[in-house]
């Protein structure tokens, strides 16, 4: 074998091993990005379940004597839930922006992930929405 085969060999070598580095890296990108909306999912569901026994308890308890108990316990429930659903959006919102300024500054191939961006804003506030909305319509 030649010098001249075996700088060939490099040369090649190099350039798979840019390439396959940088199907790595997508590959981890997209990875993070399910990571992360499986995290929000969770957070969503947790305040669901948090919302949900906030307005359940309030209605149960909306005949007793006092009528500050069921308030309360409902309030307290229903606000913990919205804050779960808005620390959910925050998180999402922190590492989506980590990721796409991380790709930008290294100048990779972007994939757009904008759509699934909005459209967990838009659950987001659907989530606060209906939640504040039940809230008042047990009451109210």
């Amino acid at each position: 074998m030649t010098e001249q085969d075996t700088n060939k060999k490099k040369e090649r070598f190099a350039v798979d091993t840019n390439h396959l580095a940088e199907v790595r890296t997508s590959l981890a990108r997209s990875r993070t990005y399910m990571a992360t909306e499986r995290t929000f999912a969770a957070w969503i569901r947790t305040g669901f379940a948090i919302s949900g026994v906030g307005v359940t308890l309030g209605t149960a308890l909306k005949d007793t004597q006092s009528r500050w108990i069921p308030w309360t316990i409902a309030t307290s429930l229903v606000s913990v839930g919205i804050f779960a659903f808005i620390y959910a959006w925050y998180q999402y919102k922190s590492i989506y922006d980590f990721i796409t300024t991380h790709f930008r500054q290294q100048n990779l191939p972007a994939q757009s992930y904008s759509f699934n961006y909005y459209a967990l804003t838009t659950v987001t506030v659907i989530l606060v929405l209906s939640s504040l909305l039940g809230f008042f319509l047990m009451f109210y």
